[in-house]
Order: C-alpha cells, then sequence, then structure tokens
C-alpha cells in the first residue's frame, strides 16, 4: 500500500489543479456555438474566374440588347412600309371595281394577297426581334444576379477565415452569428441566380416558337415567289 498524502497537503493539491485546468477550460472552444458549413464555396481562383465570366457576360447581353432593340426598329419601319404599300394596293383594287377593269382587278387581288403575306412575315419578324431583346435583358439579369452570388460568397469566405483564427469566446459567439447571416445571404443570392435563369430558360423557349412561325412565314412568301 502506498501511503496516503498527509492532510495538510491536499488544498495544496486542489490549488495546483485548479491553476492548471483554469487556463485549459477558458481556452477550450465552445464548440456548441460554432455551425457545420451548409454549403460549400469555390476557391477564390474560382470566385474569380466566375466574377470575370459574370462581367464578360453582362458586357455581351448589353451589347446584344443594343443591336437587338436596333434590329425591331429596323423591323417596325419595313413593317409601316409595307402597310402604306398594302393599302395603295386597296385604292387601286377599289378604283379598278368601280371602273370594271376586269384585267387590273385580278392582278391588283393578287398583289394584294401576297402584300397580305408579306406582312405578316414582317410581323413575325418584329415578335422575333421583340423576344430577341426580352433573351438578352434575361441573360444580363442573369450575369447581375451571378456577380451578386460572387460577392456573397466572398463575404462567406472572409467570414469564416475570421472565425477559425478566433481564439476568445465573446469574438467567436459573434463571428458565429457572423458567419450564419452570410450563409443565407449566399444562400439567398444562390436563389436568385436560379429563378434568373428560370426566366431566361421561359424567354428562350417563347424565342423559339416565334422563330418557327417566323420560318413558316418565310416559307410562305417563298411559295408565292416560286
Amino acid at each position: 500500500m502506498y501511503p496516503r498524502p498527509p492532510r495538510y497537503a491536499l488544498p495544496a493539491l486542489i490549488l495546483t489543479l485548479a491553476c492548471v485546468t483554469a487556463p485549459l477550460a477558458a481556452q477550450a472552444p465552445p464548440t456548441s456555438k460554432a455551425l457545420e458549413p451548409v454549403i460549400t464555396v469555390g476557391s477564390s481562383d474560382e470566385l474569380r474566374q466566375n466574377e470575370d465570366a459574370a462581367r464578360d457576360a453582362e458586357v455581351d447581353a448589353a451589347r446584344a440588347v443594343d443591336e437587338a432593340r436596333t434590329n425591331k426598329s429596323q423591323s417596325e419601319a419595313r413593317l409601316d412600309i409595307a402597310k402604306s404599300q398594302l393599302e395603295t394596293i386597296k385604292k387601286s383594287l377599289d378604283l379598278a371595281r368601280k371602273e370594271k377593269r376586269e384585267g387590273d382587278r385580278l392582278e391588283l387581288e393578287r398583289q394584294k394577297g401576297a402584300q397580305e403575306v408579306r406582312i405578316k412575315l414582317l410581323e413575325r419578324s418584329r415578335a422575333v426581334r421583340n423576344d430577341e431583346i426580352g433573351v438578352e435583358e434575361a441573360r444580363r439579369d442573369v450575369a447581375r444576379a451571378e456577380l451578386k452570388l460572387v460577392a456573397a460568397e466572398r463575404d462567406l469566405v472572409a467570414r469564416r477565415a475570421a472565425l477559425s483564427e478566433a481564439d476568445s469566446l465573446a469574438p467567436l459567439t459573434r463571428m458565429s452569428d457572423d458567419v450564419a447571416k452570410a450563409t443565407r445571404t449566399a444562400i439567398e443570392r444562390r436563389k436568385d441566380v436560379a429563378e434568373a435563369r428560370k426566366k431566361l430558360a421561359e424567354k428562350e423557349r417563347s424565342l423559339a416558337d416565334e422563330q418557327l412561325k417566323l420560318l413558316d412565314a418565310q416559307l410562305a412568301v417563298k411559295s408565292l415567289e416560286g
């Protein structure tokens, strides 16, 4: 058997253990306050690449919007001219009917039908140009949403880094809350990107429908000319 320590030695021993364990307890990380990462964020290089791609896409879309608006204006001008020409044909046709010029009437009837088909073609062209504007605007919106997402994810990365470097209870609790808020913001920005892409898909589908109608109108005009 080992000899028991004297009674007067126990308080000193307890005091020694308290001095040793107290700093360790103060330094123990409050694991209950930390949050498990909810989302994965790319590296700094990946975020930079995403930002560059989004900025380029925004610039390209803005340029395409201007071009599509110019094309629409030109289509509307051609349509106005075609409608004016149709009115002239109609007046000539009415006159031929009154004067009972059968040959002229038949020719003008043919011209009137052909012009109406051309007008439908121009109307389809205008609709396509209008939908092209919508598509490019939607692409621009996607790019802008992606830029906001990159900013939110960068902020989350920075707050995670600050949290990992914290070594005291008070700032660690506050920083953990900051990470939670930054995580929520990043998730919301991801939802915004998904919604913008959904709207883009809808615009592209609408454009495809109008393009098919334009193709049918082109074939109708071609059949007249053939």
